[in-house]
C-alpha cells in the first residue's frame, strides 16, 4: 500500500494533467455508490446511497463475476442495502476493496453488482451505459485480476499451481543487425 500511495502522491504532485483532473471533491459521483464511512474504519456495515448529484472522490472495483453466487443489489433487497450491508455478507474481493479505500481515506466505492440493480432491466440499461464514465472519473480503479470470482479476494500469496497465467520466459535474442543498430 505504501508503494501505491507514493505513486498516487507523485502523480498528483508532479503531473499537470493529474493535478487538474476532476479526481477531487468536485468529481460527480455515479448514481449509486457504497458509503464506507471512512471515519469508522472498524464499522461492520456499509450503505448503498443514491448520490443525488453529490460530488466527491470515489474508487471503482473491476473484477470477474465468474459462475459463483454472491450478494448483489436486486429490486427485493435495495431498501435493505440502503440501511446497511454487513461486511461479512460480501465476497472477499469486495471486502478487500473496502479495506483499500478506507486505507486511502476514500469514502465512496462503486461496484457494479451492488450499485446497479441486478434483475431490473430498466436500471441495468440506464446504468450500464454509464459504466465507462464511472471508471473514467474514479480517483483510481482496483483491478482484481487473478481470481475467477469475487470470492477469491484480491490479496493472496502467489501459488503458481493456481495461476491461470502461463510461465513467463525472458530471453535475450541476438538480432542479426544488432551491431548495425547499436552503431558498431
Amino acid at each position: 500500500m505504501d508503494q501505491v500511495r507514493s505513486w498516487i502522491t507523485k502523480c498528483l504532485e508532479t503531473h499537470p494533467i493529474c493535478r487538474s483532473a476532476s479526481w477531487g471533491d468536485d468529481s460527480p459521483l455515479p448514481i449509486r455508490v457504497l458509503d464506507l464511512e471512512v471515519g469508522s474504519s472498524n464499522c461492520g456495515l456499509i450503505r448503498l446511497i443514491e448520490s443525488g448529484g453529490m460530488k466527491g472522490r470515489y474508487v471503482c472495483l473491476s473484477y470477474r463475476w465468474g459462475d459463483s453466487k454472491f450478494l448483489n443489489t436486486t429490486p427485493e433487497n435495495i431498501a435493505y442495502h440502503k440501511q446497511g450491508i454487513p461486511l461479512d455478507a460480501l465476497p472477499q474481493t469486495f471486502q478487500d476493496a473496502i479495506m483499500v479505500c478506507r486505507s486511502f481515506g476514500v469514502r465512496d466505492l462503486w461496484i457494479d453488482a451492488l450499485c446497479i440493480i441486478q434483475g431490473d432491466a430498466e436500471d441495468w440499461h440506464r446504468e450500464s451505459v454509464r459504466m465507462a464514465n464511472a471508471f473514467q472519473r474514479a480517483f483510481f480503479t482496483i483491478s482484481a485480476t487473478w481470481g475467477d470470482s469475487p470470492g477469491c479476494g484480491s490479496f493472496r500469496n502467489f501459488n503458481p499451481e493456481l495461476s491461470r497465467a502461463g510461465p513467463v520466459v525472458v530471453r535475450q535474442v541476438a538480432h542479426p543487425d544488432l551491431k548495425v543498430l547499436m552503431g558498431e
